[in-house]
């Protein structure tokens, strides 16, 4: 999809007189990729409703219809990232952070005109204010963290790839808050989903999250030797600085909702409850399933 998308970039970008080389070309993406991710929340919004999915009530189908584009968004990206990491294998993931990857930069800009399309569309429908600024908050420093070192410093590209690696959890737990919402915990598979969770979460985030730390805080702060990701960390300067201590914090929250999804496995095999918040609707995507996760038989309020 972000493969297809770049001659159309490539022709609106011409059209408008920007070059590829100008920083305007990002810009132009970002905005075409909005316009993209409402296409894809108008499609998901038209076909969640009543008369084509039963189980979807009226007054949740923006909700729904968001967790579907978060799907989307997360499936595409972590693809990609794979793709980029485990296939086309044209950077060294250990060295050369200051690598500039134009490929890598246009999958940032998709990303990028999701979060802004999101943070659009919440400021607008307005969840209760814990959720929003749980989920401003969590887009804000994703652009932070992705959009900043790649697309305008030009270099810790292998610590973005890695860091979309996570996002190949998000369907698998999207898929588990769909399952509560259907009231479908006693299907096979709500069990089966739970497992598979925990091994791709623990995989994609506490594993490949200790990669992330080990670059950006022990190499570019701690490390008593010289290194790509100390020089590119110093051109930074502050702003770069500022990375350790955000995918730290990222790391910790990882680690938070790893331990529910560890508890709702216990509490399912125990057949005991834990803790259950099915009705969550807004706030961080991950974080509102994972946290509707921990009774394996959840309720269903309407």
């Amino acid at each position: 999809m972000v493969l297809m998308a770049s001659p159309v970039l490539s022709e609106i970008s011409a059209a408008i007189g920007v070059g590829l080389e100008s920083p305007a070309f990002n810009a132009v993406a970002i905005v075409f990729w909005m316009f993209a991710w409402w296409v894809v929340s108008a499609i998901s919004l038209q076909w969640l409703t009543p008369r084509g999915l039963p189980i979807v009530p009226d007054d949740k189908r923006w909700h729904w219809a968001r967790t579907v584009v978060s799907t989307v968004h997360a499936a595409l990206t972590a693809l990609l990232a794979c793709y980029y990491v485990f296939y086309a294998q044209d950077l060294n993931m250990w060295d050369d952070f200051s690598t500039r990857h134009r490929g890598w930069e246009q999958v940032v800009c998709c990303s990028l005109g999701y979060f802004v399309f999101d943070l659009i569309q919440i400021s607008v429908v307005k969840p209760t204010p814990s959720d929003y600024y749980e989920s401003a908050f969590h887009h804000i420093i994703n652009l932070y963290v992705h959009f900043v070192p790649v697309c305008i410093y030009h270099g810790y590209v292998q610590l973005s790839m890695v860091g979309y690696l996570a996002e190949l959890s998000t369907p698998i737990v999207n898929i588990r808050w769909f399952m509560l919402k259907a009231s479908l915990t006693d299907h096979p598979y709500y069990l089966v989903n739970g497992g598979l969770m925990a091994v791709v979460f623990f995989a994609c985030r506490i594993v490949n999250g200790l990669w992330l730390l080990y670059v950006v805080v022990y190499q570019a702060w701690f490390a008593p030797y010289s290194n790509s990701a100390r020089t590119f960390t110093e051109n930074m300067g502050v702003v770069g600085y500022a990375l350790g201590p955000l995918v730290l914090l990222f790391y910790l929250l990882w680690s938070y909702w790893f331990i529910l999804i560890v508890q709702g496995i216990k509490a399912a095999v125990l057949g005991s409850d834990f803790k259950n918040d099915p009705d969550k609707e807004g706030g961080s995507l991950v974080g509102r399933a994972i946290e509707s996760v921990a009774s394996p038989k959840g309720t269903k309020k309407e």
